[in-house]
């Protein structure tokens, strides 16, 4: 039938054998003389299960004893007379069940890591996300411009008009820089950093336009949103690594990830509590809320009917459902920069 490698269970030597089935047992012989050494019923054979590479027989009442298969052709023909020897394959039904419970595992991760690291993030110390900031030179991160005296007063002045504002920005500190970004935008990066593009100052119609984006920053910043986020991707990178690694992987964040991770951005939820908190800000320092509300009409077109959840941010319309639920006729809106100011703002980078 073919030869193998034997094992008696007592002593460290090993034998080549021939094997040799007859009358419901394998025969397992010396070379050569053809000497029986064991006889093992077929009925008792099983697999190791501790050498998955190499197929290695045993029997049920000689524990100890074993036979290394070097030709898998003997394995398949015992495979047909003893069914516990045959590969086992999972069925479609547990297989299904597998799966469908792999992917709940999964969303109840997912989840619960949205929750438990808005948690984290607001226990930790303001100080230590400034660390971070410093860890990774946030500021060699951006190119940011230079300005003139005239314009820093008119920023400084612009940021004053929104921070402090409410009774919890004491527990945070911001740094507002531009960028020579020609898209109009705004970033949040860690430790409190700002940055507005020179984009959004050159086209800004009215400094309530300026005043309501950098409160809807100032939202992320209040909230930890930027922290919850890398937290969020931590906790997932390591779970992954976790599957692929094991253990050890946990532990491994590289830079390139880390660096990704900071430009993840805010869910759709983290977006709307920064439109709540901005509104809140903005009506607190008596700044019109038309600027914010103008600003978002014509830089966030609304998505297509039934298309908004492909969008992080909340739609146009829903913004405007809720800065117009905000607005207060009878507030009397303050000046924030008077007309040279604002132009003096308007040319930063130009």
């Amino acid at each position: 039938m073919g030869t193998a490698r034997y094992y008696d269970g007592e002593s460290a030597q090993s034998q080549t054998v021939n094997l040799k089935i007859a009358g419901g047992n394998l025969l397992i012989l010396a070379e050569g003389a053809g000497e029986q050494l064991d006889s093992w019923p077929l009925k008792d054979l099983r697999l190791d299960p501790r050498m998955p590479t190499v197929p290695v027989l045993m029997c049920k009442h000689e524990a100890e004893a074993r036979l290394e298969l070097t030709d898998t052709e003997i394995l398949e023909s015992l495979r047909e007379l003893n069914s516990s020897l045959k590969k086992k394959s999972m069925s479609k039904k547990k297989l299904g069940i597998l799966v469908s419970l792999f992917v709940s595992v999964l969303i109840f991760i997912y989840f619960g890591v949205q929750l438990f690291s808005a948690q984290i993030a607001r226990r930790i110390p303001f100080p230590i996300e400034q660390k971070l900031a410093k860890k990774v030179n946030i500021e060699k991160q951006f190119d940011s411009c230079v300005l003139s005296l005239e314009q820093t007063a008119a920023l400084d002045k612009l940021v004053a008009s929104v921070y402090p504002a409410l009774p919890g920005d004491s527990d945070f500190s911001i740094n507002v820089q531009v960028s020579r970004e020609k898209i109009a935008n705004a970033f949040t990066l860690p430790g409190g950093y700002i940055l507005l593009t020179q984009g959004l100052l050159s086209q800004a119609e009215s400094p309530e336009e300026i005043a309501g984006v950098l409160a809807h920053e100032l939202g992320h910043v209040q909230h930890r949103h930027l922290l919850q986020k890398i937290i969020r991707g931590s906790i997932m990178v390591s779970l992954v690594n976790f599957i692929s690694l094991g253990p050890s992987g946990m532990l491994l964040i590289d830079p390139g990830t880390a660096a990704q991770l900071l430009l993840l951005k805010f869910d759709r939820s983290m977006e709307e509590e920064a439109d709540q908190a901005a509104l809140l800000r903005l009506e607190e320092q008596r700044i019109d809320l038309k600027g914010f509300q103008d600003f978002f009409k014509r830089s966030h077109p609304e998505l297509p009917s039934g298309l908004g959840f492909l969008s992080t941010h909340p739609g146009s319309r829903e913004r405007m459902e809720l800065i117009e639920k905000n607005i207060l006729s009878e507030m009397e809106a303050r000046e924030i920069l008077t007309p040279e100011e604002f132009q003096a703002l308007k040319s930063v980078c130009l």
